[in-house]
């Protein structure tokens, strides 16, 4: 009985997270769908202190010298806080050569060495999705309040090249860089 629980537990991990533990070298998946979901986020700017600038110009003519002073003050500003879309994740579904559906997620926050290479996967050719009116969405179909996020998808987005790296990640190579993922499940 001791040898047949760490057995079974050992093959439910390898099958639990596919080809993992044997993946050497590129393999081809399909990304059936890719979705960025943004967030609005507190940002704060924290003011500014009066500034005052003074320019003189000094002339000396004959025996007598003139100076002339100018000031100009910039008024202090307040600290002030606005909500900022802001990228929050990037999620994959991905159909494996051996045929496992597997999703694939990266956070490009908070700012790490994993984070630079978390990004969204490029479609190939014929996409809909674009970053800039889910930012847009996000904003003002919502009403902005913190916490409010919106998710913008886009299917079928085609066969890209991978590899596993040594944390067991999966690295997508699309065409234009390459972005490392982490390995969430099925679905």
């Amino acid at each position: 009985m001791r040898i047949g629980a760490p057995l079974l537990i050992t093959s439910y991990l390898l099958l639990g997270v596919p080809q993992a533990a044997t993946a050497t070298g590129k393999i081809k998946i399909e990304i059936v769908e890719a979705t960025t979901t943004v967030g609005l986020v507190p940002h704060t700017n924290p003011g500014s202190p009066e500034r005052i600038t003074t320019n003189c110009d000094t002339r000396v003519h004959s025996n007598s010298a003139r100076t002339d002073c100018d000031s100009t003050v910039t008024p202090a500003t307040d600290p002030s806080s606005s909500l900022l879309p802001q990228i929050l994740s990037f999620e994959v579904k991905a159909i494996f050569p051996d045929g496992s559906h597997v999703k694939l997620m990266c956070f490009p926050w908070p700012p790490s060495h994993l984070s630079k290479e978390c990004g969204g996967v490029t479609p190939i050719a014929g996409s809909t999705l674009d970053a800039a009116n889910c930012f847009l969405d996000a904003m003002v179909t919502n009403a902005p309040a913190v916490g409010t996020t919106k998710s913008c998808a886009v299917k079928n987005i085609g066969s890209y090249r991978a590899e596993y790296d040594k944390n067991l990640d999966v690295v997508i190579y699309g065409p234009k860089r390459k972005v490392r993922y982490q390995i969430k499940g099925s679905w």
